[in-house]
This record gives structure tokens, sequence and C-alpha cells, in this order.
């Protein structure tokens, strides 16, 4: 069951370049980061 879901996902998302994938994750962290900053308590 994994193994075609994985075969999928390669499929689908493999033509994508290296930047492109470490841009999104660069993103993603930086939205999460902005998340969190305004539930921390304010001094």
């Amino acid at each position: 069951m994994f193994d075609k879901t994985i075969s999928l996902y390669k499929s689908a998302y493999g033509g994508i370049p290296r930047k492109v994938w470490l841009l999104a994750t660069v993103l993603l962290i930086n939205r999460a980061g902005a998340m969190v900053i305004p539930s921390s308590p304010s001094t």
C-alpha cells in the first residue's frame, strides 16, 4: 500500500527541481515561525 503511494508521489513531484523544494521548505519554516510570534507573551 505504501509502495504505491510513494511511487505516485515520486511520479507527481519528481520533476520539480531541488531549488524549488528548498525554497518551499524555507517558506514553510518562515510561515510556521510567523505563527509562533503572536502567541508568545509580551514583555
